[in-house]
C-alpha cells in the first residue's frame, strides 16, 4: 500500500471522529486542502490523547434523581407485596432490613451515588462561568464549599444507605452499638450537607437571575420544603427513639411493627417527613436539568492521568447550513 493510499485512509478515519473539531471554514468533504489536512493530523498526533464527551449532559441529574428514587421506593414496594408491613409508613431504613430490600436500596443508592460526583461538578461549572458579572469571590467561595459539601452528602449517602436498620439481630444494647455509627450518623450527616446544599444552590440561582424568575421561584420552593421536612422528621424521631430497637423488625419474619401505642404518632410523623424529604431531594437534583440543557462534558485522557477538563455550551442555530458552537 503507497503512503497517500495510507493516508487517505487515515484522513477518512479522522473526518469520522474528528468533524466537529475541524478549523473554521472547513466545511463537511468540500472545502478540503492540504493545511486543513495536516493541522487535522497534527492535533491527533501530537496530543495522544483520547477524548470522552458527554454530549446530554441534562441527563446526569435525571439518571442520578432516578437511581435514588428507585433505591428508596423498591424496597417499601417489595415489603408490601410481600404482606410484612404492619404499619401506616416505615423508615426508608426499616423497609430495606432484609435481603432482597437491602440489595436494592444499596445497588441503587450506589448508582446514584456514582452520577452525584459529575452532577455537583457540572453544576459548579455552569455557576462558575457566570460568576463575572456577579460578585466573583463570594460566589466562588460558596460554589467551592457547594461541591465539597454534595460530595460529602453523597459519601454519608452510601454509608447509610449500606447499612439498613433493623438487619442486625443482636440485644438492644448490641444493636445500638453495631447500627448508631455507620448508620444513624450517615443519616444524620446526610441529612444536615444536604439540606445546607440545598440552600447554597438555591442562593446561587438567585443571584444569577436575569430576568426569569422561575429557576428562583423551584428552588426557593424546594429547598424551603427540604428544610421543613428535615426539621420536622428529626424532632419525631428521637422521641419515638425508645421503641426503636431490633424488635421493630422481627429477627424471623421480617415483619414491621410497633408494640408500643406511645410513641407511634411520632413515629408516623417523621417516617412521613423522612419520605417527603426524600422526594423533595430527589426533585431538587432533577432541576438541573434544566441547568445543563445547552451543556457538554469534554474529558481529555492521557494513560494515568486526566489532562484537560472542558465544559462547553452548545448554542445550536442554522448558519449557512452548519451548527454553531460556542464555548463558555
Amino acid at each position: 500500500m503507497c503512503r497517500r493510499t495510507a493516508f487517505n485512509l487515515e484522513f477518512k478515519k479522522l473526518f469520522v471522529f474528528y468533524k466537529d473539531e475541524y478549523p473554521k471554514g472547513f466545511v463537511g468533504k468540500q472545502t478540503l486542502d492540504f493545511k486543513n489536512i495536516k493541522t487535522v493530523v497534527q492535533r491527533v498526533d501530537a496530543s495522544g490523547m483520547a477524548n470522552l464527551v458527554i454530549e446530554r449532559a441534562k441527563l446526569l441529574p435525571v439518571i442520578m434523581a432516578f437511581c435514588i428514587l428507585l433505591g428508596v421506593s423498591l424496597p417499601l414496594i417489595f415489603t408490601i407485596l410481600k404482606d410484612k408491613l404492619n404499619r401506616f409508613l416505615p423508615y426508608i431504613s426499616h423497609a430495606a432490613a432484609f435481603p432482597p430490600q437491602s440489595a436494592f436500596m444499596s445497588i441503587f443508592t450506589a448508582v446514584g451515588t456514582f452520577f452525584a460526583v459529575p452532577t455537583f461538578f457540572l453544576r459548579f461549572a455552569a455557576v462558575d462561568q457566570k460568576r463575572n458579572r456577579l460578585e466573583p469571590r463570594k460566589i466562588r467561595i460558596l460554589n467551592i464549599v457547594a461541591v465539597g459539601i454534595g460530595c460529602l452528602a453523597a459519601i454519608a449517602m452510601l454509608l447509610s444507605s449500606h447499612y439498613p436498620v433493623g438487619y442486625v439481630t443482636h440485644e438492644k444494647k448490641d444493636w445500638m452499638f453495631s447500627v448508631v455509627i455507620p448508620h444513624f450518623s450517615g443519616t444524620a450527616i446526610l441529612l444536615t450537607l444536604y439540606t445546607i446544599y440545598t440552600l447554597i444552590q438555591a442562593y446561587l440561582t438567585y443571584v444569577q437571575r436575569k430576568r426569569t424568575t422561575k429557576n428562583v421561584f423551584i428552588h426557593a420552593t424546594l429547598a424551603m420544603c427540604v428544610v421543613v421536612t428535615n426539621w420536622t422528621s428529626c424532632l419525631p424521631f428521637y422521641a419515638a427513639m425508645k421503641e426503636m430497637g431490633p424488635r421493630l423488625v422481627d429477627a424471623e419474619t421480617g415483619v414491621i411493627s410497633l408494640e408500643s401505642k406511645e410513641y407511634s404518632f411520632y413515629y408516623i410523623i417523621s417516617a412521613l417527613s423522612q419520605w417527603a424529604f426524600t422526594f423533595f431531594s430527589i426533585l431538587f437534583i432533577a432541576t438541573f436539568y434544566r441547568d445543563f440543557k445547552h451543556m457538554k462534558l469534554k474529558v481529555k485522557v492521557r494513560p494515568r492521568q486526566i489532562t484537560e477538563i472542558n465544559l462547553d455550551s452548545v448554542h445550536a442555530r442554522h448558519f449557512n447550513g452548519n451548527d454553531e458552537i460556542t464555548k463558555m
